[in-house]
Parts: structure tokens; sequence; C-alpha cells
């Protein structure tokens, strides 16, 4: 809200436009308010984008002649609000078409309000559809595929589960129940290790839930490897360790990825959590492997967890 009512500030510039113009320049050279808490004054977000749209479409903000294409193609299209998806569509020529490309299971951004893609071809007000769905991921192995598919798409029910065995009958997969934190540390930088040894060309992700929870495990491994810590965006795709956080990666790949503490505290039974553990699963083209170094998270453990739709 704060930063809200700042954008509808004016800027210190328009403010004292009554002084002489040579004692508004900053000794930088940049505006009065660069790095000042009214940096944000008179501006609009990004995101804020469809929202123009929406109101020139409803006739409160004169929009001109806006260019029209005949072909739209939207990836991620999970991702995409219906304001946003609504703006695409204005862009279409009459007889335009568009492409949907996404996964309904990667739906881990609330703030997208994704209902389904029943709702998202309404907005796009596009009368005909064709909808394919793809029956073998691109990605990853299948064994990866399978594990998480299980998360997002059936119950967990007893004698039914999701989490591989130890040792594991597919080396695609690993899971680790480690005896506490110490010794989930020691694993990981001992496996890790030896694999980057072994392979040094490996891409290898270590995929934290938060940001807080990320520069924790970076602080952990940087004990015994030499992680690189991401969680601005800022990746850089050569062989290593990096580690980050599930909303950072999607729509990424790495040959190799780490999920540690699975455990109910950091992963307790959610829809937003299974879709978030699906995204981090998903990010590996031919080695998983989760750890926890307590009980097992409801969204994977033997004894059962809800579904998660």
């Amino acid at each position: 809200m704060a930063h809200t009512r700042i954008q509808f500030e004016a800027t210190t510039e328009k403010t004292f436009a009554h002084v002489d113009a040579d004692r508004l320049v900053a000794l930088d050279g940049r505006r009065l308010d660069a790095g000042t808490p009214m940096n944000d004054a008179h501006t609009f977000d990004a995101e804020d984008v469809p929202v123009l749209f929406e109101l020139a479409r409803r006739g409160a903000l004169p929009a001109g002649e806006l260019p029209v294409y005949d072909h739209i193609v939207i990836d991620e299209a999970q991702l995409r609000a219906p304001m946003e998806l609504a703006a695409i569509g204005d862009a279409l020529s009459p007889h335009g078409t568009v492409t949907l490309a996404g996964d309904h299971r990667q739906a881990s951004d609330e703030s997208a309000w994704f209902t389904g893609w029943a709702a998202a071809r309404a907005e796009l007000r596009r009368p005909r559809w064709r909808e394919t769905t793809l029956a073998v991921t691109y990605r990853s192995v299948p064994a990866i595929s399978a594990f998480a598919r299980s998360i997002v798409e059936r119950g967990v029910e007893p004698g039914a589960v999701a989490i591989p065995d130890e040792p594991p009958r597919d080396p695609a997969v690993w899971a680790s129940r480690c005896p506490g934190g110490l010794a989930q540390a020691a694993a990981l930088c001992w496996h890790l290790d030896a694999l980057i040894t072994r392979d040094p060309w490996r891409e290898i992700c270590v995929i934290a839930r938060t940001a807080e929870h990320a520069r924790r495990l970076h602080a952990e491994l940087s004990r015994g490897l030499d992680p690189t810590l991401v969680t601005g965006g800022d990746f850089r795709f050569l062989p290593g360790i990096i580690v980050t956080t599930a909303a950072a990666v999607s729509g990424l790949e790495f040959d190799a990825v780490v999920i540690p503490d699975l455990s109910p505290a950091f992963y307790p039974a959610s829809p937003e959590l299974g879709r978030a553990l699906y995204v981090a699963a998903t990010r590996a083209r031919d080695w998983l492997w989760i750890l926890t170094p307590d009980t097992w998270s409801p969204l994977v453990s033997r004894d059962g967890a809800p579904r998660i739709e």
C-alpha cells in the first residue's frame, strides 16, 4: 500500500517546478527522487499494464488504434491472469488465432488466479478450440515424471507411496530420510561433491521453498562445496551447484535437482505447495534427489495425504 501511494505522488521535479531549473539537477545527474523513498513517484508497475488495457476496453481511457495480429502464441499460460488474457484477446484480428501452451499443474502463482483452460479460453473470446494433451514429457525421464504426477494427480493412500524406496528401484529418483539437519547437510555435501567430481559438466540445482530457506541451504553447503546462490533470477547455466527457490525455476531445466527439507514443517499439505513441489521436481532431466531431516511431508508420505487438485 505504501508503494502504491508513492506511485500516485508527483515527482520532486514537478512539485518544485516553480524553482529555477538549474537548481533541480542532482550532482550525479540522476533524477532527484532516484535512490530515495520517492523513487517510485509517478510510475506504474509492469503488472499494471493489463489494468490500463481493461480501462481502455471500458472506455475510461483513450486507446487510439492499437496493432492487431493474425496469430499469438502464449507460453506458460497458467501464469497469465484473466486481465492479461483479455488484453491478448484484444490484440487478435477478427479472424486471428491463438495458441495456449502450459501445464495447469504448474499454476503455483496465486496472484495469477488461473482457474482452468475453459476460463482462459473465455477470456480470449475465441469461439472455436482444439485441445491437445501431450502424452510424453519432453524434459524429465519417466521415473521423475511419474513421481511428480503422483503428487498432484492422485491422493496418496496407504499402500500407494509417492516417495521411492530406499535404496531406489530406479536410479533416476533418490529419497533419503536423514536423522536430523546436520546429517542432511553432511549427506548433501558428500554426495554432491562425489557427483561433481565424477561429472564436472553437470548443472545441479538445489531448490528451496523460500528465499530465506535458500540462503540457509547455501550457507550449509558452502562448508563443503562451492555453490552459487540465485534468488533474483540471474541464472548463468554453467556447470556446478546452484541454490535457488521453487518460484525462480519455472520454465527452466537442469541435469539434476535436489529438494532438501521435504518435511511437514517446510511442506505441509496444501494445493499451492503441491504444485510448487511438482514444478521443482520436473526441472530435473535425469536425476532427482529428495531429502528430509524429519518425517516425510504429507505431500509424499506413506501415511496418506489429501488429494491435491
